[in-house]
């Protein structure tokens, strides 16, 4: 890589950075990620996989186009797969011998996404050919993967801080309504919602949430069937 290229492609990372960090959601992150591995790494899809826990809800892969997305899950068993890549934080090789077959991909370069101390994840980048990949890919890969957990875990404590503070919201619509209904004071509305929740094996905010919406609590709540004197 001539250092005209490299400046180009620190400025590219640079800018990348500031949008994943900006990012509303997951889902947005991820796609901006791939759009920029197929510019600027040469290669003909690329793909990401984590794995639920630290921030991530649910074992989920995205995919540059579909090919990039069926290459993961033939590589990686939902909750498996990282030992693959555990060894070192950038790997470069040939595919399986069942994603060549089946999709005409040869070489695959993983890097480990790290977050939090953690494996969560991989960013896999495919090509057609073999030996495909420079030390230069390599180097931008790791670098990638660094930033993209670092960002993961801004957007998914964002996102746990923004539901959690909806959640206390409502519970507290929640205990005003059953105050005014039943004409009780607030620990005894607190009381009504958590045995609701208990009893129905449904979550207190799910319970605070649908007596907010409906606002009518008496039609599913009578004084005798809330515990409440008559």
């Amino acid at each position: 890589m001539s250092a005209r290229d490299a400046d180009r492609s620190a400025a590219a990372l640079a800018t990348l950075t500031g949008d994943l960090y900006m990012a509303p959601d997951l889902d947005t992150l991820l796609e901006q990620t791939l759009r920029f591995v197929s510019v600027a790494i040469t290669c003909d899809c690329a793909a990401i996989v984590l794995w639920p826990g630290h921030g991530v809800e649910r074992w989920r892969v995205t995919g540059s186009d579909s090919r990039a997305a069926r290459a993961q899950y033939i590589r990686y068993e939902p909750g498996e797969g990282m030992a693959t890549v555990r060894s070192q934080p950038v790997m470069v090789g040939d595919t399986d011998a069942e994603v060549a077959t089946e999709l005409g991909l040869h070489s695959v370069m993983s890097s480990v996404i790290r977050a939090r101390h953690h494996d969560i994840g991989v960013l896999d980048v495919y090509a057609c050919e073999r030996d495909a990949f420079r030390p230069s890919d390599t180097a931008l890969a790791g670098a990638l993967a660094t930033h993209i957990a670092v960002a993961i875990s801004t957007v998914t404590t964002a996102d746990t801080l923004i539901r959690a503070i909806d959640a206390h919201t409502a519970i507290g619509q929640a205990v005003g309504i059953l105050m005014e209904r039943f004409d009780i004071g607030p620990d005894a509305a607190m009381v009504l919602l958590r045995r609701h929740s208990q009893e129905h094996n449904v979550k207190l905010r799910a319970v605070a949430a649908d007596v907010v919406s409906a606002h009518r609590p008496a039609t599913r709540w009578s004084q005798r069937s809330a515990g409440l004197p008559g």
